[in-house]
């Protein structure tokens, strides 16, 4: 009885024990885990009260499962194991929200008194703001050696007035060239090269007067891998502080501009000849800034205008300009600088006594190989005296162009005159042709005129002769009419055109004995009545001119071509006949001309002539081609499309 009041009293006092803990404390009751015992500290921190007695913990709060706490339990009631944890995360729906605390705590196995496990005693309590404050501490360790050995840049930290090597990336390594068996050394004992360049005095000084140092595109002789090298940086020397302000060593953030450096270099060389030659130079000669600002001119700025370059550079060259140009001129010169493109224009510019001449003002953008503009480089030439007479030239010109347009006028007006002239001297002409005609016909038909043999051939002569008047008369109109007014034009199968010639000429074809063949004729744009006279008088040519009794064989031939970039078709008549010595081929062209006697092949000699005009008035050209006794060529180009309708031409 006094063991069973003794249990009793020892039970009460441990639960006592437990509920006035500050500590949070709660007992898991075998493999469920139904908490048979949990404190108010723990019971506020849950959000729950004393009804929870009696309820699995994973069921009441079963976040806990993905959190792996199952695991956790059931290592402990398996192994008889403690679990202990610091600063550990646990995410609990407290009152309907998500609560993430930091613990320290232990699972203890709860055992009976045989020594069997039936649960686990938790006890702990709560840090999360002291978690808080370390994990910052960590996140910010982590960031600043994060930053020290991914950052590009050298970086190193040297402890001491000595200047310990404590910290150094990988690329303050490389540039020291002494291997990564740095650490712990002092800095000059393993880069004595330096000492003797200067640098220990200015280390010295940063670390006595905790004042920084930055040094831009500075050499440095280095000893690196037993080779001593010079190469360019930039760093920066900053103390390091302790939490007093004391200084407690020095910081080194270095990089490598060796390139860029040789660069600016090599510019202030050439920045330094261009300003040397800009001086001799007769031109006004300026620089700007990618921004368009004046940055330099030469003294011919002075010379001319009378400012100091002083003022130039501050009030810019718009107050230099005409008025009626700043506008324009601004607006160009932005562009320029916006693209990147040359520029150039014709400006006025104010001279010493207020007079504005013409200018020639060019500018070109000085590019990075990247493309970026660097400056730009201006010249301004003076043209006043050829702008003068460029004004002189261009009024002599639209005086003589009126002069030419009045000219063409009146040769129009006697085109006019000329073509109605041959319109009707032809037919003046023609009236008494045909009654001479008429009565040699008469004469010949009347059975009471008897003739003698001589009469018969003097009259066969005078019949000859009126025809080839009536033909030349026929030729002369024809040609005035070529040229005679615009006509409409259309396109024009050359195919169809060759087909109403062979039928036209189909009684020479026959007596000629020829052949004319063709295929693949194309379609040009033209007039179709000056076309069909164009190839009718060159198959009628190669009809005309045969050898005494052989065939003739006519080819024609035609395709596209290209000239000057326009689209144009070849047409190529080919003959048999008796051809011509090619030193004529020009001659033939020409009004009246004949290689042959008229009494062995007639004509008026106006037929070639005609062609050519009709091909030129086109827009095309003809060519002839010859050999005596073999046969002629004749190459017409004509253009696929006409421009502005058919060319009048004088006659």
């Amino acid at each position: 009885m006094d063991k069973s009041r003794t249990i009793q009293e020892s039970e009460e006092r441990y639960s006592e024990m437990i509920a006035s803990s500050t500590s949070l404390i709660c007992i898991l009751e075998g493999k469920e885990l139904i908490i048979s015992d949990a404190n108010e500290a723990i019971l506020q921190l849950w959000g729950k009260g004393q009804e929870i007695i009696g309820q699995p913990l994973l069921k009441l709060f079963p976040e806990l499962v993905t959190q792996g706490f199952p695991d956790i339990f059931n290592k402990v009631l398996q192994t008889g194991e403690a679990f202990n944890a610091v600063d550990y995360p646990i995410e609990i729906l407290r009152q309907g929200e998500k609560y993430l605390g930091y613990y320290t705590f232990t699972y203890q196995p709860k055992k009976n008194p045989a020594g069997e496990i039936t649960g686990i005693v938790s006890n702990g309590f709560e840090v999360t703001t002291q978690a808080g404050l370390n994990q910052k501490l960590r996140e910010t360790e982590l960031l600043y050696h994060n930053l020290i050995f991914s950052s590009p840049s050298a970086i190193g930290i040297l402890m001491g007035p000595s200047l310990v090597i404590t910290i150094a990336n990988d690329e303050i390594i490389r540039i020291w060239g002494k291997g990564r068996d740095v650490f712990g050394k002092k800095y000059f004992e393993m880069l004595p090269e330096l000492e003797d360049q200067g640098y220990k005095e200015v280390f010295d000084k940063v670390y006595a007067s905790g004042v920084a140092a930055n040094f831009v595109e500075t050499p440095v002789y280095i000893l690196q891998e037993g080779e001593m090298t010079l190469k360019y940086y930039n760093f920066i020397l900053y103390p390091q502080r302790n939490l007093n302000g004391d200084v407690e060593g020095i910081g080194i953030i270095a990089s490598e501009v060796t390139q860029q450096a040789e660069f600016n270099r090599k510019m202030k060389e050439s920045e330094e000849n261009f300003r040397q030659l800009a001086e001799l130079m007769p031109d006004m000669v300026s620089t700007t800034d990618a921004s368009g600002n004046v940055i330099y001119c030469n003294q011919n700025w002075e010379k001319y205008t009378g400012i100091s370059a002083e003022e130039f550079y501050e009030k810019g060259w718009t107050m230099l300009m005409h008025p009626e140009e700043i506008d324009p001129v601004t607006c160009r010169w932005r562009e320029s600088l916006r693209s990147g493109n040359d520029f150039e224009m014709e400006l006025r510019v104010k001279n010493k006594k207020g007079d504005y001449n013409w200018h020639l003002s060019r500018a070109r953008a000085v590019k990075q190989e990247d493309g970026k503009i660097i400056k730009w480089i201006c010249s301004v030439i003076k043209i006043h005296e050829q702008k003068q007479q460029e004004e002189i030239l261009e009024k002599a010109v639209s005086d003589r162009t009126y002069e030419l347009k009045s000219t063409n006028k009146q040769l129009l007006k006697s085109n006019e005159d000329l073509q109605q002239f041959a319109h009707v001297a032809s037919h003046d002409l023609r009236e008494p042709l045909r009654k001479l005609t008429t009565f040699a016909n008469r004469l010949e038909d009347d059975n009471e005129t008897i003739l003698s043999q001589k009469g018969k051939l003097y009259l066969d002569k005078i019949k000859s002769a009126a025809d080839r008047m009536n033909n030349m008369i026929e030729g002369v109109l024809n040609y005035s009419m070529v040229g005679a007014a615009e006509r409409t034009t259309a396109a024009v199968n050359l195919e169809d055109i060759i087909q109403d010639i062979k039928s036209d000429l189909e009684v020479l074809i026959q007596q000629k004995k020829a052949a004319i063949h063709y295929e693949g004729i194309v379609v040009v744009e033209g007039a179709r009545a000056l076309l069909y006279q164009l190839f009718f008088n060159l198959l009628h040519n190669a009809l005309k001119f045969t050898k005494s009794g052989e065939k003739q064989d006519i080819h024609i031939r035609s395709k596209y071509i290209q000239i000057d970039g326009r689209d144009f078709a070849e047409i190529v008549v080919t003959d048999t006949g008796i051809g011509f010595d090619q030193k004529y081929a020009e001659y033939i062209f020409s009004a009246f001309t004949r290689l042959n006697s008229l009494e062995d092949y007639g004509g008026t000699g106006l037929g070639l002539t005609l062609c050519k005009k009709i091909v030129e008035r086109h827009g095309g050209n003809v060519v002839a081609f010859g050999t005596k006794n073999e046969g002629a060529i004749f190459n017409v180009t004509l253009p696929l499309k006409q421009n502005k309708g058919l060319r009048i031409d004088s006659l």
